[in-house]
C-alpha cells in the first residue's frame, strides 16, 4: 500500500509539473488544440455576444432578456501583489474579492476571487467585433467544481483613448518592479452592471473544461493606445510569439446554449432597489462563510 501511494504521489507531481511547464500555443487561435474538451466540447468559450435582441448576428436568435440576472461584486486594495509573467499572459494571484450571481433560474451562488489575467485582443466578441483587451477575473466556488469568470473589456476607441488607472497599477512593462498595489475599486465601481450577459461555457485554454459560469460585461473600459501597445508588442505584434496572433482563442459555436442578457428594472428613483438590498445581504454572506 505504501508503494502504491508513493507511486501515485510521484505521478501526480509529474503531471502537475508538466501542466505548469506547458505553454499554450496560439498560432492557430486554438484550432489545433486537442487536449481535454477543446476539440470535442459543445459548450466552449469564448463566443460572440449579440449586444441586443436586434443584433444581426447568428447568436442573436438565442439571446434572452431576463429580469432576474443580478451581479454583486466586492472591491478592495491589495498591496505587495506580484504580477506573474506566464509568457502567454500576465496573471495576478488576487484573493481579496467575491462575486455573487443571481442567475436567470432564480438561483443565487457566491464565488471567491483567485486570480485575474489578460488577453489582447479580447477573446469574446460583441456583434462580431473584438475589443482591444479583455481581463478575466476568475472566481472559484467554495464547495463545487465550478468557476465564475467575470469578463471585462477595454477599448481605445470606445473609451476615448484615455489612460486607465487600473491598468497603470499593474505596471506591465516597467523595469525593476517586484510587486504592486492594485485597487480593484478603481475598476469595479465603474462597471455598468446593467450591461451583463450570462452563459454556460468553458475555460478558454486547454484542457477547456466546461465548468465556467461566464459573466460578460458589455461596458468597455477606457484604455490608452500607449497602454494597449505594451500588450500588443508582447503578443499580437510579436512574430516570435504566435506568428502575429494575439493570446486569444477564436470564438466558438454557441450550439444549443442560450445567452441571457440582464433586463434592467428600476424604481421610480432610477435605482435598482433589488440590487441595493441584495448588496447588503450578500456582504453579510461573504463575512459569514469566507
Amino acid at each position: 500500500m505504501m508503494r502504491i501511494i508513493t507511486i501515485a504521489t510521484i505521478w501526480g507531481f509529474i503531471c502537475i509539473v508538466n501542466q505548469v511547464k506547458s505553454i499554450t500555443n496560439y498560432k492557430e487561435g486554438g484550432e489545433n488544440w486537442t487536449e481535454g474538451w477543446c476539440a470535442v466540447g459543445k459548450k466552449q468559450s469564448p463566443i460572440d455576444i449579440p449586444t441586443s435582441l436586434g443584433s444581426f448576428t447568428v447568436n442573436s436568435v438565442r439571446l434572452v432578456e431576463n429580469q432576474k440576472l443580478e451581479l454583486i461584486l466586492t472591491d478592495s486594495v491589495m498591496s505587495q501583489v506580484v504580477v506573474e509573467d506566464l509568457i502567454t499572459t500576465y496573471e495576478v494571484p488576487f484573493t481579496d474579492g467575491f462575486l455573487a450571481l443571481w442567475d436567470e433560474n432564480d438561483y443565487l451562488d457566491t464565488y471567491k476571487l483567485v486570480q485575474f489575467h489578460v488577453h489582447a485582443p479580447s477573446e469574446h466578441t460583441f456583434d462580431g467585433r473584438h475589443y482591444d483587451l479583455e481581463i478575466h477575473f476568475v472566481h472559484k466556488h467554495q464547495t463545487r467544481d465550478r468557476l465564475a469568470v467575470l469578463s471585462v473589456p477595454f477599448d481605445v476607441e470606445k473609451g476615448g483613448n484615455q489612460a486607465n488607472d487600473f491598468i497603470s497599477s499593474l505596471k506591465i512593462g516597467e523595469k525593476n518592479v517586484q510587486n504592486v498595489t492594485i485597487p480593484t475599486m478603481n475598476l469595479v465601481k465603474k462597471l455598468n452592471k446593467n450591461k451583463i450577459f450570462h452563459y454556460d461555457g468553458s475555460l478558454t485554454t486547454p484542457p477547456c473544461n466546461e465548468t465556467v459560469e461566464w459573466i460578460v460585461v458589455n461596458d468597455p473600459q477606457p484604455i490608452s493606445s500607449a497602454q494597449v501597445k505594451v500588450f500588443n508588442d508582447r503578443w499580437m505584434n510579436n512574430q516570435t510569439f504566435a506568428n502575429g496572433h494575439g493570446n486569444n482563442r477564436i470564438v466558438q459555436s454557441l450550439n444549443q446554449r442560450y445567452i441571457y442578457m440582464k433586463q434592467e428594472v428600476k424604481s421610480s428613483l432610477g435605482i435598482s432597489c433589488f440590487s441595493i438590498s441584495m448588496t447588503f445581504i450578500l456582504m453579510g454572506i461573504f463575512v459569514m462563510f469566507y
